[in-house]
């Protein structure tokens, strides 16, 4: 499984969190997700464990 993150920045720090926007078993679909984001710099595509892809207390958000 793979995971689309977003690398979250502030000004002072760099790179400071990550979103985590998706969870799927082809990472070709997530590379190209993550290439049409407006700063794709910002974005991986991550190899995952399956504790990722249970269900969780906090839904997904939408990449965009």
């Amino acid at each position: 499984m793979y995971a689309l993150i977003r690398l979250e920045h502030d000004n002072t720090h760099g790179c400071c969190g990550h979103t985590l926007y998706g969870v799927c078993g082809n990472r070709r679909l997530l590379e190209r997700v993550r290439a049409g984001q407006e700063h794709p710099e910002h974005w991986r595509v991550t190899h995952t464990s399956c504790e990722l892809t249970r269900p969780g207390p906090q839904p997904l958000l939408e990449a965009g």
